[in-house]
């Protein structure tokens, strides 16, 4: 992966998520040079939610993140956002470094779970994709 800083990253994430919006929020990734754009997935049209869905990207499943001209999905793209830059948090700065060295895609469904569980005691719906 080629580290060029001013390299820009597109990140597309659940903006009524507190989960999503902390770990994508709180990167450090300004700092590190790179030109950052956050696309809050609740304000796409519906057009373009079944655009990624029908590329099998369900943003209710997984953030998306463009890089280097590749895009990165769900467990990679934390995986990339967390080889990337450093939270500005020691607590959860170290289950970043537990998340990379176990390095398994069933803990990111896990998070999924746990995000959806979240959004329910908000009283938050889904992001909404129709085909």
């Amino acid at each position: 992966m080629d580290l060029n800083h001013r390299s820009q990253i597109k990140i597309y994430f659940d903006g009524a998520c507190p989960v999503c919006n902390n770990i994508v929020l709180k990167r450090e990734l300004n700092e590190k040079g790179f030109l950052i754009t956050l696309i809050n997935a609740r304000t796409l049209t519906t057009d373009e939610l079944n655009s990624f869905f029908q590329q099998s990207i369900d943003l209710n499943k997984g953030m998306l993140v463009y890089f280097n001209q590749q895009h990165y999905y769900g467990h990679e793209a934390l995986l990339l956002l967390l080889s990337l830059s450093e939270h500005s948090n020691p607590t959860i700065k170290q289950f970043e470094t537990l998340y990379v060295k176990l390095n398994q895609p069933w803990l990111y469904r896990v998070l999924v779970k746990a995000r959806l569980f979240i959004l329910m005691l908000l009283r938050k719906k889904q992001i909404i994709q129709k085909n």
